[in-house]
């Protein structure tokens, strides 16, 4: 992490702490901030939004420290999504997608969950498709879908939005000056 991304740091690790609802102090922070150098302040939130989905299934742990915060990382980097392919554990991507599926709509009603399928698979037919005709225009889609729910789950004064809006702003072909993108840690 870079020194311009110190208070959203603080504020990221302030959100932890108290999630686990242990005190944290200066000192602590400190040591926190020192332990945690290595890691990009897109990672810190990850790890922050992990936390506390692990936390609804689990009581908060005795004690807290750097060490529990790189196990996260490493936890998050250990089950990243296997994307939907042709063999996707031995299942062709319609069984992978129906399995997908099921696992989303398993505590609906069955009314609803047929209705939510339907949908998912027109989404994902209509994904596919706009793919297929024009692979660069639909990359640069899903870049901007991500940039967008970044600029719009993120606080204004965060690093994360300072860059994710100026990329956005390139992608979408406005110009973004070098003083922007220095505010923005690049």
């Amino acid at each position: 992490m870079e020194l311009n991304e110190r208070k959203a740091f603080d504020t990221i690790l302030g959100e932890m702490f108290a999630a686990i609802d242990k005190p944290l102090g200066e000192v602590k922070t400190e040591a926190f901030w020192k332990g945690l150098q290595r890691l990009s302040i897109l990672d810190m939130a990850r790890i922050r939004d992990e936390l506390l989905v692990t936390l609804e299934a689990t009581e908060p742990p005795k004690t807290f420290a750097v060490s529990d915060i790189w196990a996260l990382k490493r936890k998050l980097r250990a089950r990243a999504p296997a994307p939907i392919t042709p063999a996707v554990n031995g299942m062709s991507g319609e069984a992978a997608l129906d399995a997908f599926i099921a696992r989303l709509t398993a505590n609906d009603k069955p009314e609803r969950a047929a209705e939510f399928a339907g949908l998912v698979r027109r989404s994902v037919r209509n994904s596919e498709d706009r793919r297929r005709k024009d692979p660069e225009q639909w990359a640069k889609d899903v870049r901007v879908a991500k940039l967008d729910r970044i600029i719009a789950t993120e606080a204004p004064d965060s690093p994360i939005y300072a860059r994710a809006l100026c990329e956005w702003r390139e992608v979408r072909g406005l110009h973004v000056g070098d003083k922007e993108w220095v505010q923005a840690g690049r």
